[in-house]
């Protein structure tokens, strides 16, 4: 057996890592939210950049912010590499829609899906909240200046829960249980995002009750009444 294969390489903490590779600027909380590798798959990771170099680029936004390849900058971290522009590809892509891909990719869990779904739809919450604020204050400035006042929408856009839910296929009680676990549990969610524990068991856990699958509508008799008198005899 080689020396590279009997080696064990831990894996470090994100914020270690960017130390190594100081043209990206930080993690984007989408890229956060896709659970690392385990410890195994990160020896080989390392192992395979150590002989072959780094074949598959990281990838980060316009701000220079890291939408994917949190393990393989980790990878090049512990082996004292820093990485090169060649190796990096900036990306306009949805960074949610780059972590959903990362995410399948891995054969994560139900309930790692879930804080998934999770983080996301609490990093949604957060963008809603900052855009009430700015929106707030440029409606303070129309009423100091209503002369330069602008068109503003009246229509209202889907409840950010039905939207993350539907962008993510669960369905919305599915995800408010996974919202209220991380918000009530936290210790309990993280171990469900780190594949200690499964979905079912940490909401009994927590004293949640999983959403029943809904049964189809009866139809009125009526309409039962018409169906029957319209088929042939």
């Amino acid at each position: 057996m080689s020396p590279a294969t009997e080696r064990t390489y831990e894996l470090p903490a994100i914020d270690e890592a960017l130390e190594t590779h100081d043209v990206i600027s930080g993690v984007h909380e989408a890229c956060k939210s896709v659970a690392m590798i385990s410890a195994e798959d990160f020896n080989r990771l390392v192992q395979s950049i150590e002989q072959d170099g780094l074949l598959d680029p990281v990838r980060i936004n316009r701000d220079g912010v890291l939408l994917d390849g949190r393990c393989r900058l980790c990878a090049l971290h512990v082996l004292g590499i820093s990485i090169s522009k060649d190796e990096i590809e900036t990306s306009d892509l949805d960074p949610w829609k780059v972590a959903s891909s990362n995410e399948a990719r891995r054969h994560l869990t139900k309930g790692q899906k879930n804080m998934v779904a999770a983080k996301r739809l609490e990093a949604e919450r957060q963008a809603g909240r900052k855009r009430q604020s700015e929106g707030a204050k440029k409606a303070n400035k129309r009423r100091t200046n209503p002369v330069a006042t602008d068109s503003v929408a009246t229509g209202r856009n889907a409840p950010v829960l039905d939207t993350v839910a539907k962008s993510e296929g669960l369905s919305r009680e599915e995800l408010r249980l996974a919202e209220l676990l991380c918000k009530n549990e936290p210790e309990l969610a993280k171990q469900v995002e780190n594949g200690e524990i499964d979905w079912n068991t940490a909401i009994e856990k927590c004293g949640l009750k999983a959403p029943k699958p809904k049964r189809a509508k009866k139809k009125p008799k009526s309409a039962r009444r018409e169906e029957r008198n319209a088929k042939p005899s």
